[in-house]
């Protein structure tokens, strides 16, 4: 029912991310068996996430030619919840502004801007996103894939993380 984004940081590193992230952006600790086995041993997981998902901070296509995919979904999300309509409206556009909204699928740039940071800081992160399908995130099976070792300038500067379900490695 949303994205989320999983980074995989070395454990020594915790401190210096939770020092570094945006404002609006959060880390809460995951623990995925389906992502577990790609790790190192001394890395952790963290969602990253604004309010309780990610779909604020990515976008698989261009945000127009999938404007009322996404308002069906985030609205079908917060009936769910048993929001009212008003809330809903009020939610569904706040999201829809606060989206990446330069025509570019991939991640938010202030997004963009902090991983690379921590990935210099700590030499290397990796980065999956996943579309959850409204179970427990920390239990829900994940088929993933092998992406590219990208450097934290492409990260800042490219739209390189665009799919979903691909482990990237962000070697600083």
């Amino acid at each position: 029912m949303c994205y989320f984004i999983t980074i995989s940081i070395p454990k020594t590193g915790i401190k210096y991310a939770q020092e570094k992230i945006p404002r609006e952006i959060h880390l809460s600790e995951t623990s995925n068996p389906s992502l577990e086995k790609f790790l190192p041993k001394d890395y952790v997981n963290y969602l990253v996430i604004t309010g309780g998902c990610s779909c604020d901070l990515f976008n698989e296509d261009d945000l127009e030619a999938n404007k009322e995919d996404i308002i069906n979904k985030l609205t079908h999300k917060y009936k769910k919840k048993g929001w009212s309509e008003n809330k809903i409206k009020k939610a569904v556009s706040q999201s829809i502004s606060n989206s990446n909204t330069g025509g570019n699928s991939g991640l938010r740039d202030d997004l963009k801007f902090f991983l690379s940071d921590i990935a210099l800081q700590l030499k290397e992160i990796r980065i999956i996103v996943h579309w959850y399908g409204g179970g427990a995130v920390d239990q829900e099976k994940i088929k993933t894939n092998e992406g590219p070792t990208i450097s934290p300038y492409e990260l800042r500067t490219q739209n390189i993380i665009k799919e979903t379900d691909t482990i990237y490695k962000i070697k600083g």
